[in-house]
Protein backbone atom coordinates (compact mmCIF):
# COMPACT_ATOMS: atom_id res chain seq x y z
CA UNK A 1 0.00 0.00 0.00
CA UNK A 2 0.98 3.34 -1.31
CA UNK A 3 2.02 6.52 1.03
CA UNK A 4 -1.36 8.90 1.37
CA UNK A 5 -2.80 11.34 2.64
CA UNK A 6 -4.74 9.41 5.43
CA UNK A 7 -2.26 6.89 5.89
CA UNK A 8 0.92 8.45 7.76
CA UNK A 9 3.87 6.84 6.77
CA UNK A 10 5.24 4.37 9.91
CA UNK A 11 8.66 4.07 10.64
CA UNK A 12 10.20 0.34 11.81
CA UNK A 13 11.15 -0.47 15.54
CA UNK A 14 14.52 -0.62 13.84
CA UNK A 15 14.74 2.76 12.70
CA UNK A 16 13.49 4.07 16.10
CA UNK A 17 16.06 1.96 18.50
CA UNK A 18 18.64 3.60 15.60
CA UNK A 19 17.68 7.14 16.25
CA UNK A 20 17.21 6.72 20.06
CA UNK A 21 20.35 4.94 20.44
CA UNK A 22 22.67 7.40 18.34
CA UNK A 23 20.97 10.32 20.83
CA UNK A 24 20.51 12.30 17.87
CA UNK A 25 17.84 15.04 17.18
CA UNK A 26 15.69 14.66 14.57
CA UNK A 27 16.30 16.15 11.63
CA UNK A 28 14.11 18.37 9.87
CA UNK A 29 14.53 19.95 6.41
CA UNK A 30 12.22 22.94 5.49
CA UNK A 31 12.32 24.07 1.88
CA UNK A 32 10.76 27.50 1.49
CA UNK A 33 11.34 30.24 -0.79
CA UNK A 34 11.06 33.38 2.06
CA UNK A 35 14.27 32.73 4.15
CA UNK A 36 13.09 34.58 6.97
CA UNK A 37 9.68 32.73 7.40
CA UNK A 38 12.47 29.65 6.69
CA UNK A 39 14.33 31.06 9.80
CA UNK A 40 11.77 31.70 12.53
CA UNK A 41 9.92 28.32 11.75
CA UNK A 42 13.08 26.44 12.29
CA UNK A 43 14.06 28.60 15.31
CA UNK A 44 10.27 27.97 17.01
CA UNK A 45 10.35 24.01 15.83
CA UNK A 46 13.84 23.68 17.57
CA UNK A 47 12.14 25.66 20.73
CA UNK A 48 9.20 23.85 20.55
CA UNK A 49 10.14 20.63 19.92
CA UNK A 50 13.85 20.26 20.24
CA UNK A 51 14.23 19.52 16.54
CA UNK A 52 17.27 20.14 14.38
CA UNK A 53 15.97 22.37 11.28
CA UNK A 54 18.26 22.38 8.45
CA UNK A 55 16.77 25.38 6.30
CA UNK A 56 17.21 25.45 2.80
CA UNK A 57 16.04 28.51 0.55
CA UNK A 58 15.51 26.69 -2.09
CA UNK A 59 16.11 28.32 -5.77
CA UNK A 60 18.16 27.45 -8.93
CA UNK A 61 21.76 27.79 -7.19
CA UNK A 62 21.37 25.75 -4.27
CA UNK A 63 21.09 21.71 -4.32
CA UNK A 64 18.88 19.66 -2.32
CA UNK A 65 19.42 18.48 0.83
CA UNK A 66 21.93 21.17 2.19
CA UNK A 67 25.29 19.46 3.21
CA UNK A 68 24.17 20.09 6.89
CA UNK A 69 21.27 18.31 6.61
CA UNK A 70 21.53 14.64 4.21
CA UNK A 71 19.60 12.42 5.83
CA UNK A 72 16.23 14.92 6.69
CA UNK A 73 13.75 12.08 8.71
CA UNK A 74 10.98 14.43 8.11
CA UNK A 75 10.71 17.56 5.02
CA UNK A 76 8.75 20.81 5.58
CA UNK A 77 7.97 21.45 1.79
CA UNK A 78 6.29 24.37 0.43
CA UNK A 79 5.41 23.86 -2.98
CA UNK A 80 6.05 27.40 -4.64
CA UNK A 81 9.42 27.32 -3.63
CA UNK A 82 11.83 28.21 -6.33
CA UNK A 83 8.84 28.67 -8.55
CA UNK A 84 10.23 32.65 -9.49
CA UNK A 85 13.18 30.77 -10.29
CA UNK A 86 12.43 28.11 -12.52
CA UNK A 87 13.61 25.57 -9.46
CA UNK A 88 11.41 22.64 -8.72
CA UNK A 89 12.30 21.25 -5.72
CA UNK A 90 9.20 18.01 -6.23
CA UNK A 91 12.12 16.31 -8.83
CA UNK A 92 14.51 16.17 -6.14
CA UNK A 93 12.03 14.85 -3.83
CA UNK A 94 10.90 12.17 -5.58
CA UNK A 95 14.43 10.69 -5.33
CA UNK A 96 14.49 11.38 -1.48
CA UNK A 97 10.88 9.63 -1.10
CA UNK A 98 11.24 6.86 -3.12
CA UNK A 99 14.25 5.89 -0.35
CA UNK A 100 11.69 5.55 2.42
CA UNK A 101 13.44 7.32 4.91
CA UNK A 102 11.54 10.04 5.59
CA UNK A 103 7.98 12.04 5.36
CA UNK A 104 6.96 14.75 3.52
CA UNK A 105 4.82 17.43 4.69
CA UNK A 106 3.31 19.99 2.09
CA UNK A 107 2.92 23.40 3.69
CA UNK A 108 1.61 26.36 2.09
CA UNK A 109 0.11 29.78 3.43
CA UNK A 110 -3.33 29.07 1.99
CA UNK A 111 -4.53 25.02 1.30
CA UNK A 112 -6.23 25.74 -1.68
CA UNK A 113 -7.11 22.98 -3.97
CA UNK A 114 -3.89 23.01 -6.31
CA UNK A 115 -2.05 22.15 -3.05
CA UNK A 116 -4.13 19.25 -2.05
CA UNK A 117 -4.03 18.31 -5.26
CA UNK A 118 -0.28 18.47 -5.76
CA UNK A 119 0.17 16.74 -1.89
CA UNK A 120 -2.12 13.84 -3.01
CA UNK A 121 -0.20 13.63 -6.34
CA UNK A 122 3.34 13.79 -4.21
CA UNK A 123 1.88 10.97 -1.44
CA UNK A 124 3.01 13.24 0.89
CA UNK A 125 2.20 12.11 4.28
CA UNK A 126 0.15 15.23 5.23
CA UNK A 127 -0.59 18.67 4.19
CA UNK A 128 -0.85 21.92 6.88
CA UNK A 129 -1.08 26.05 6.89
CA UNK A 130 2.20 27.86 7.31
CA UNK A 131 1.78 28.52 11.26
CA UNK A 132 3.50 26.55 14.39
CA UNK A 133 0.52 24.99 15.88
CA UNK A 134 -0.94 23.53 12.95
CA UNK A 135 2.18 22.11 11.97
CA UNK A 136 3.08 20.95 15.59
CA UNK A 137 -0.18 18.62 15.71
CA UNK A 138 0.64 17.52 12.07
CA UNK A 139 4.32 16.67 12.89
CA UNK A 140 2.87 14.85 15.80
CA UNK A 141 0.25 12.64 14.36
CA UNK A 142 2.21 11.85 11.55
CA UNK A 143 5.71 11.07 12.92
CA UNK A 144 4.09 9.10 16.11
CA UNK A 145 7.73 7.93 17.46
CA UNK A 146 9.19 11.42 16.98
CA UNK A 147 7.73 12.07 20.80
CA UNK A 148 10.42 9.42 22.09
CA UNK A 149 13.49 11.58 20.14
CA UNK A 150 11.85 15.13 20.55
CA UNK A 151 10.76 14.57 24.08
CA UNK A 152 12.18 12.12 26.10
CA UNK A 153 10.74 13.15 29.61
CA UNK A 154 7.31 11.63 28.54
CA UNK A 155 8.55 8.75 26.92
CA UNK A 156 10.27 7.04 30.22
CA UNK A 157 13.62 8.04 29.49
CA UNK A 158 15.10 9.14 33.12
CA UNK A 159 15.31 13.19 33.79
CA UNK A 160 17.81 14.69 35.78
CA UNK A 161 17.86 18.10 37.28
CA UNK A 162 19.59 21.08 35.56
CA UNK A 163 20.99 21.74 38.99
CA UNK A 164 24.32 19.70 40.66
CA UNK A 165 23.01 16.93 43.05
CA UNK A 166 26.48 16.77 44.09
CA UNK A 167 27.19 16.76 48.13
CA UNK A 168 28.60 19.98 47.83
CA UNK A 169 25.64 21.69 46.29
CA UNK A 170 23.27 19.84 48.48
CA UNK A 171 25.14 21.02 51.45
CA UNK A 172 25.26 24.22 50.05
CA UNK A 173 21.30 24.13 49.54
CA UNK A 174 20.28 22.74 53.47
CA UNK A 175 22.60 25.50 55.21
CA UNK A 176 20.58 28.25 53.02
CA UNK A 177 17.15 26.71 54.24
CA UNK A 178 18.72 26.55 57.84
CA UNK A 179 19.92 30.01 57.54
CA UNK A 180 16.83 31.53 56.38
CA UNK A 181 14.98 29.59 59.12
CA UNK A 182 17.00 30.70 61.84
CA UNK A 183 16.61 34.38 60.85
CA UNK A 184 13.25 34.32 60.22
CA UNK A 185 12.35 32.82 63.57
CA UNK A 186 15.17 34.75 65.70
CA UNK A 187 14.38 38.35 64.27
CA UNK A 188 10.69 37.95 64.48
Amino acid sequence: MQNSILSPVKKSGKTLTRMISKKRKFQVAIIDGDPRFSKALGGQLGLAFGMHACITVFNSTQDFPSKHCRRPDLVLLDPSAGKNTGADPMNELWRIKDSGKCSVIIMSAQLDGNTIREARRFGAADYAEKNLSELGRIIEKTMPYAHRVLNPRRSGYRWTPSFSTSPGALLAILMTVFLGAWMFFNFN
